[in-house]
């Protein structure tokens, strides 16, 4: 998901920081007036050296964000996924619970006792019961299973509102660092032109 834009802002930088540079090395400099003095020339190189070294830290710092937000990303993108398949899950078994529910309010309990009392003999009337047990089973699970993939659910929406809020939390840090790196620039520029 990282575009090619940030890789090209930061080039960018890099390219105006050289030619910024390269524009103060000794003897790069023509003034109609007078050449600086010496003393002023060294200070003003060791001043770029400095800004060049705080310049790099922040270009790294940037990048580092700028792929962090990369995979926060893509870990939404996989939560989000999650997500869609559990609601698609949830739906399936809300369905089977309305059935199982509506067939429970209609049968009601008698239903089951007129299953055992119709049984001609004992090895019947047992088989009848652990039917009625599995069928019993088999209705529990799928209220548990309901219950699971909705806790499921909720924590991956929880987990996916976490992430967004650290994604905008890495885009602002990004808004900041553009405007530290620009300002840098900006301001090599301006002692550049000073000189």
């Amino acid at each position: 998901m990282t575009s090619s834009r940030p890789h090209s802002f930061s080039r960018a930088l890099v390219a105006a920081l050289a030619v910024t540079l390269a524009s103060v090395a000794p003897g790069a400099m023509v003034s109609s007036t007078a050449a600086p003095r010496e003393a002023e020339l060294d200070a003003a190189q060791e001043r770029l050296a400095q800004l060049e070294r705080e310049f790099e830290l922040v270009v790294e710092e940037y990048n580092l964000v700028r792929d962090r937000l990369a995979r926060i990303r893509s870990r939404m993108g996989a939560t989000e996924l999650v997500v869609r398949r559990i609601e698609r899950r949830i739906g399936t078994t809300e369905d089977s619970a309305v059935r199982l529910a509506t067939q429970l309010y209609k049968g009601g309990s008698t239903e089951a006792l007129e299953l055992v009392f119709s049984a001609d003999d004992l090895g019947d009337i047992q088989s009848r019961l652990e039917y009625l047990s599995s069928s019993q089973q088999a209705q529990t699970r799928v209220f548990e299973a309901l219950a699971v993939d909705r806790a499921r659910l909720e924590q991956a929406l929880t987990d996916l509102e976490e992430d967004r809020a650290e994604a905008l939390a890495a885009e602002e840090r990004l808004a900041r660092l553009r405007i530290d790196i620009e300002a840098k620039v900006e301001s090599q520029r301006d002692e550049i032109a000073e000189l």
